[in-house]
């Protein structure tokens, strides 16, 4: 395979190729000239060098050389041709990840949805549903995407988190701290002025004990 590249390297006819040597052939000249001195050994480990480098500017030059360009610089560096993408879940299980347009469900064989344009994110327990903050709502969707209850503030909502238990969903809306029932119901301020920080639930689940700021 790399034989047949430099044959091809070789043979294969430059557009515009005299300009492009003479355009090499300067950029070459000019950072030869600029090198470190080192001294007044010579060998031809500087030839070589120029040659590689100028077959390098000469293949970035034009669009039939770029291809073999880069497998020379590949070769010369020796670097690894890049690996496959990651097309499944290296374990069982879902992943929620949140980007610029909004939060992913990604499946464990690599397959992905999109909830919707939300801010914020996190699982329920077992990952039977998802918490969103969208401006000044704060909505439970399903793993498909599909709204299951939401509510509505006066003030932007932030930080939803819901408890270990399943049965209550912490979140901010404006100065305040909010929790209200994993149905979606009895939704009632636990605290005024609190900091722009996300509350955390005791994680063993036993007892709903919130953390916040």
């Amino acid at each position: 395979m790399e034989q047949e590249l430099g044959r091809v390297f070789l043979t294969t006819p430059v557009p515009d190729e005299l300009d492009a040597q003479r355009r090499a052939w300067t950029v070459v000249r000019s950072a030869y000239a600029e090198r470190e001195p080192r001294g007044r050994r010579r060998g031809l480990r500087p030839i070589l060098a120029l040659a590689v480098l100028a077959a390098l500017v000469a293949a970035a030059l034009s669009p039939p050389g770029r291809a073999v360009g880069d497998w020379i610089r590949d070769t010369v560096r020796g670097e690894e041709p890049p690996q496959p993408a990651l097309v499944r879940l290296p374990a069982s299980g879902e992943l929620l990840v949140v980007s610029e347009r909004g939060p992913w469900i990604v499946h464990p064989d690599g397959s992905k949805r999109l909830l919707g344009r939300y801010e914020g994110a996190g699982f329920s327990p077992n990952g039977l549903f998802v918490v969103v903050t969208q401006g000044r709502r704060v909505v439970a969707v399903e793993p498909d995407g599909d709204p299951r209850w939401s509510l509505t503030h006066v003030q932007p909502t932030a930080d939803a988190r819901w408890a270990p238990s399943g049965f209550r969903v912490a979140y901010r809306a404006g100065p305040s701290l909010r929790v209200v029932v994993g149905d979606g119901t009895r939704d009632r301020r636990l605290a005024r002025q609190v900091a722009a920080v996300a509350p955390a639930w005791r994680p063993d689940g036993e007892a709903n004990v919130l953390a916040y700021a």
